[in-house]
Formats: structure tokens, sequence, C-alpha cells
């Protein structure tokens, strides 16, 4: 094998190198050296370096004077910006000549800040790594633990210096761990998490190796990142627990939302009406007031206000329900606030309270307050504000504790728009508000309305009267324009009226007319309808239709209708149907 030799290694060196007498004249000079220096042409054997690098040969005749190397020492010349380090040659103990090496400055700074940003990198890196609230692992591909960081340190309760250099399987024999990944990483190349046991603490670790490859593609090393989930864990338990408990408060609210409303035979099998009177129940156990009721005529405003009263703590005191429209203007100060004798003409002896008065600790309950005159609006919004009353003709104020809960069917919004209604009484009225369904909406109640109507009905008259199921279902095609109040009218007047144990037929003469109408459209059997049992006929069918769209027996068509199976055969069997 041929080697280099020493012509062609002076002649490659990436450094200026001058080789001068002990008279400062050039003897060698590489190519380097003149690339280096800016008057390269004069750089040439036999010149003087005083002439072509005057600081720099001044430096090395020092050197040749005192016999001592200088190393990277700095020279700023005119046209000279190197580092330059100088040694004697020597010979049987005496100097025959010097040998100079050099480098750009710029070259040498730019090497320099690239260190200068390495090192602060590294410095970067392990204060990041030491600072780190997980433990951090750097391990070789051969096993053995390159670097840990404090949190590591920590968790063992080593220092860095006993565990650097051991092969992680130490440790998992000696019981820190339960298992080691690392093996995996290597063997895979691929990132592995794995959650393990520290046998010592018992505490629960996600372990996460990730591989570092070289250029090659092999695992040089396995960084190993390990974070103490226990307390996640625990978290993760204790709000398992609290949501457990949440839904257990969530069902005891239900039952007792289920047994107020019972108590009170109100009806919300809907969704939306339950929600509705689950809030009612929350203002009432809260004894919360100013609460604004609205909803269309006839769905059950002035309910929802007895209900919030008798689930509240003030349910053994007075429910005083005053119906704003219904008291002439003339009188209504006197109404509401009462008088003392003599204070007007006609006036009892004895004076009279006011309903306000009288609702003291209970509940007053202002219906259609949109209905309440302008001086009576004044008025009612001084009481708001001081909780005092004043009877006309008295001098002394009276404190008047009791929960306020004003109705409407009316938009207030509107009405303040119009100035009919005073803009501060809205705002004091609408602390809280419920929104009240109209019966189209809520279909799910009608047979529980139905029936409770029925019962109440019957017990009022002394009958016992029935309604077919299929009617009340299709009393669900009904728009109810009266909501609550005409479902109740049309039962009553239906167990009055009637001449048979069932009341269908006069129920199907009030909602007849406008839900026949949608039937025939829908069946496109309009020419068909000539009188009530027609219109039976094609309900009926359509009921049994839609039944058998959700079950497929005799057996469960029946239980849904409320009926017998031999009677669903027989109407299956009436109307061409069958069941899938």
């Amino acid at each position: 094998m041929q080697l280099p030799d020493t012509e062609q290694i002076f002649k490659h060196c990436v450094h200026g190198i001058i080789g001068t007498d002990v008279d400062g004249k050039v003897t060698h000079v590489n190519d380097s050296a003149r690339n280096i220096v800016k008057k390269s042409d004069r750089l040439v054997e036999g010149v003087s370096v005083l002439e072509v690098l005057p600081e720099t040969g001044k430096l090395i005749f020092k050197v040749i004077e005192k016999r001592k190397p200088y190393f990277g020492y700095q020279v700023e010349g005119k046209e000279e910006h190197l580092i330059v380090s100088i040694n004697v040659i020597q010979k049987d103990e005496k100097v025959i000549g010097t040998v100079c090496s050099f480098v750009d400055m710029k070259e040498f700074e730019s090497v320099a800040r690239n260190l200068d940003f390495i090192d602060l990198d590294d410095r970067k890196f392990e204060t990041v790594f030491d600072v780190s609230f997980d433990g951090l692992w750097l391990i070789g591909s051969d096993g053995k633990v390159i670097l840990i960081n404090n949190a590591v340190e920590k968790s063992l309760g080593m220092k860095k210096s006993e565990v650097i250099g051991q092969h992680v399987q130490t440790f998992v024999k000696r019981g820190f761990y339960n298992m080691t990944l690392t093996e995996e990483v290597v063997r895979t190349r691929k990132k592995v998490s794995q959650l393990q046991t520290a046998l010592m603490t018992k505490k629960q670790i996600l372990c996460t190796g990730i591989p570092v490859l070289d250029k090659n593609g092999e695992v040089a090393m396995v960084v190993v990142n390990e974070r103490d989930i226990s307390r996640l864990i625990a978290i993760q338990q204790e709000l398992d627990e609290v949501t457990r408990e949440k839904e257990r408060y969530k069902d005891e609210l239900a039952l007792l939302v289920m047994h107020e409303l019972q108590e009170n035979e109100v009806v919300a099998e809907n969704h939306k009406m339950r929600s509705i009177m689950q809030t009612a129940l929350k203002f009432a156990k809260m004894d919360a007031s100013d609460i604004l009721i609205q909803g269309e005529s006839g769905t059950g405003k002035g309910l929802a206000a007895k209900f919030i009263h008798s689930c509240g703590k003030r349910s053994a005191k007075p429910f005083i329900q005053i119906n704003c429209a219904a008291i002439p203007e003339a009188i209504l100060e006197a109404e509401l606030f009462g008088y003392d004798k003599g204070a007007f003409t006609g006036a009892k002896e004895s004076g009279k309270p006011g309903l306000i008065e009288l609702a003291d600790e209970g509940t007053l309950f202002l219906d259609e307050i949109g209905e309440l005159p302008p001086a009576g609006q004044a008025k009612l919004l001084k009481y708001l504000d001081d909780h005092q009353v004043m009877r006309i003709g008295g001098t002394t104020q009276r404190k008047v504790d009791c929960i306020i809960i004003a109705a409407t069917n009316q938009d207030l919004e509107k009405l303040i728009e119009e100035k009919k209604f005073r803009a501060d009484l809205y705002y004091r009225l609408n602390s809280l508000q419920l929104t009240i369904p109209p019966l189209r909406e809520r279909p799910e109640d009608l047979f529980e309305l139905t029936n409770q109507f029925l019962g109440k009905a019957n017990e009022k008259f002394g009958t016992n009267n029935k309604i077919n199921p299929m009617i009340i279902a299709m009393m669900q095609t009904y728009s109810f324009p009266g909501n609550v109040r005409e479902l109740k009218n049309i039962i009553n007047k239906g167990v009055v009226m009637s001449e048979s144990e069932f009341i269908d037929r006069v129920v199907i003469e009030c909602i007849g007319k406008d839900v026949m109408e949608e039937v025939a459209k829908a069946s496109e059997q309009d020419s068909r309808i000539k009188s009530l049992d027609d219109i039976m006929a094609i309900f009926e069918k359509q009921i049994i239709k839609n039944a058998i769209a959700q079950y497929n027996s005799t057996r469960e068509l029946a239980k849904y209708l409320n009926i017998s199976q031999p009677t669903i055969v027989r109407k299956l069997k009436k109307y061409g149907l069958s069941t899938r």
C-alpha cells in the first residue's frame, strides 16, 4: 500500500504553513498559506517574512529569540487577521529555523461561534433534561444507561453516577421495575409504550421508549420517558365516583320530581315538560322569588305556580292568586294594598288588608300580569323594591315577605316597545323564567291528562265513563288551540253528553272536523267520509298501521293498543292489514 509522503501532507494541509530560516526568510510555503494571505504573489521562497507578514514576522523573531513556541496567538495588522501558532526547528540544540501555521481570523471566529452554539445547545439540553417533571433515560442499543435526569434520580433514590453504565435489566432484577421496554424498542425500531409498576412504591408508571436511529437506520440509543400516573389514576377514580354520585343525585332528584308531580297531579311525561317542572321544583326548594311563567293561554301556568308554592317551605302559608285582568282599575289599589278605616266613602269601619298583605309569608301569584294598568305597575314595582305596603288612608308601612310569581300569555317585550308595559317592572319580575310548552308540543302527556280529567269528571258527575285508547291516539293529531284547558272541557263534555259507556263519539264531534280534514288528506279517502263512523274507521286503521311499524306480533299490538288479542286479529282482517 502506497503512503503519502511528507511533501504531499505539507501541500494538502488546510492550515497555512510557512517555514523560515533563522534570518526570517521563507524556506517553505504551502498553497493554503497563499490562499489565506492577501499578498499571495509575494509570498515565495527567499522573501523575508517581514515584507509580506510584518506582524507575524515580528512574532517569529521573538520565538527564535526565546526558543519557546507560541500557540493560538492572535495577530492583527494592516492586512493580517490571523490566528498563529509558531514553533522553533532545532538541530543539535541549535535553532535553524521556524515553522508557522495559521488560519484566517474570520474562519476561526466562525468555528468559535459554532462551538459556542454547540455549548449553548448542550447547556439548554441539560437544563431541559434535568428540570423535566417526567423521568428521562438515555439508553444505548446495548441496554446500558448513558444518562438519566434528576427525576429518575429521585424516583430510584440513587445518584446518576450509580446508574450510568448499568444495564437496564439490573433495575428489574433489583425490584425497581417489573419489566423494561428497551429491548423491544431496539428490536422493532419503533416507539413502544408500556404501563409498568414500580414494585417498591407500587406506583403506576407509563413508560414510552423512542428509538434514535443513526445514518444507517440502526438504533443508536433509546430515549425513555417515564411518567408517574398513580395520581392521575386516583383522580380518575375520584372523578368516576363523583360522576356516579352525580348520577345518584340525578336519579334521586328525578324520583323527587316524580313524587312531587304525582302529589300535585301534574302530568309531565314529555321530556321537555319534565325538565321545566324539574326547574320549577328547584326554584321551590331554594325559596326563589320573582319568577315569570310564560306560555299560551290554557297551558297550565297557574298549576305551575301552585306546584312551586306547594313544593316549597311556604306550602302551609297562603297562596294568593290575583287575576290582573279581572280587577277594575278604579279599585285596583284598594284590592292590592288594602285600606284603613275612613279611607274613602263606603270603606269598612275596620279597614281591609290588601291581597299582597294577605300573601305574607306565602306566595303571591300575579296572573295575566300583562293586563295590569300603568298605575298598578308603578305601585307594584315599588313593593317589589322595598317589600313594604301602605294601605290607602294609612300612615304606617307594613313589611310583607312573600314569593312573587307572575304569569302571562303575552309578549311583554313587545308590550314594552308599545309603551304598554314598564321595562323596569319586566326586568324585576323576570329574574327567573319558566316557559310552559303548548299541549301540541307534548303529545306524550295526552294519555295521562285524558285519563286524569276523565277520572275527575267521573267522580264529579257520579259516572263510570271510558275512552278508547285509539281515540286518545287520534287526539294527538289535533292542535288543541285551547291547550290543556280545552282538553279538560272536551272530556267533561264527553262525560256529561255521552249516552253510552264510551265518550268516543262526543270527543270526535268536538275535534272531528279539524282532524277529519287532515286524515282525509293523508289517506286520500275524503270521498268515503260520510259519518263519524267513517272518521273512526279511518283513524282506527291509521293507528293500527302505525303500531304495526313498531311491533311484529298481534300479542304486542294488543298490549300497545290496550285491547285483547282476538280484537286486534279481527281488526287486522277488517282493514286488510297484517303484521310483518
